[in-house]
C-alpha cells in the first residue's frame, strides 16, 4: 500500500487484534528504533519496497522464513520488475514448499497490460503465468452469480436532479474546529488543508 493506507491499515489492525502491529515505511529501513519494533512486531504493514529493503538488507529484522501469512494488495503488479515479482523470486520461490508462507492476494483486476487482440488461450496462459507468479489460486465470483434469484444484484437505479440556489446561502457557517488531538499526524495535515482551502474560496 501507499505510505498513508500502510500508517491507517496500521492503526486498524492494531485497534482490532491483540498483538503488535508495526509500519514498515519511507524510512524505517533506515531507522534503527524503527528495524526494533518491526522485528518484534506480530503483524507488519510495509510498502513494497521498504519490504524488499528490509529481506535484501537486514534479514534479522523481515525473513520470508519468518512469515506465516504473506498478504499482497494489488497483487496483480506481480509481474516484470516490480517489487512484488521481486520479492516472490528472490525470498519466496526459493524456500521448500513446507517454509512458504500462505498468500493471500488481492485484486480487481488480475490481468493488465492486455492486448485487444490477445486470444482465450493467450489469456488462459497468462492467468496460469500469474498464478505460478503468485504460488496461489485465483478465486473470483463467477459472472453468473451477479444476477442472484429473486433479481438481487441487478436493481435499476433511480436519477433525480435538485436543483441548489447558492444564492441562498449567505456562507455563514463556520467550518467544524477538529480536536487536534484526537487525529492521527496525517489527518491533521489534510484538515489544515482543508481549512486553508475554506478561507481561500471565502467560506470562514
Amino acid at each position: 500500500p501507499s505510505i498513508a493506507l500502510a500508517v491507517q491499515h496500521t492503526d486498524t489492525l492494531q485497534a482490532n487484534l491483540p498483538c503488535v502491529v508495526a509500519t514498515a515505511c519511507h524510512t524505517s529501513s533506515h531507522s534503527p528504533k524503527a528495524r526494533e519494533e518491526i522485528a518484534v512486531a506480530d503483524v507488519i504493514v510495509a510498502t513494497h519496497g521498504t519490504a524488499l529493503d528490509l529481506l535484501n538488507h537486514y534479514p534479522d529484522v523481515l525473513s520470508m522464513a519468518k512469515v506465516e501469512l504473506l498478504v499482497m494488495d494489488e497483487c496483480h503488479y506481480a509481474t516484470g520488475e516490480h517489487n512484488y515479482a521481486k520479492i516472490l523470486k528472490k525470498y519466496y520461490h526459493p524456500l521448500p514448499q513446507e517454509e512458504r508462507p500462505r498468500v493471500l492476494g488481492l485484486t480487481a483486476s488480475p490481468l493488465i497490460n492486455l492486448r485487444v487482440n490477445d486470444s482465450e488461450s493467450q489469456l488462459q496462459m497468462l492467468l496460469s503465468n500469474f498464478e505460478s507468479m503468485m504460488d496461489a489460486r485465483l478465486f473470483g465470483f463467477p459472472s453468473s452469480s451477479i444476477i442472484l434469484s429473486g433479481g438481487q444484484g441487478k436493481k435499476e437505479a433511480e436519477e433525480s436532479v435538485v436543483a441548489y440556489n447558492s444564492q441562498l446561502d449567505s456562507f455563514d457557517t463556520n467550518l467544524p474546529l477538529a480536536q487536534r488531538d484526537l487525529l492521527h499526524k496525517s489527518r491533521t495535515k489534510e484538515i489544515t488543508q482543508l481549512q486553508h482551502l475554506c478561507d481561500e474560496v471565502g467560506l470562514r
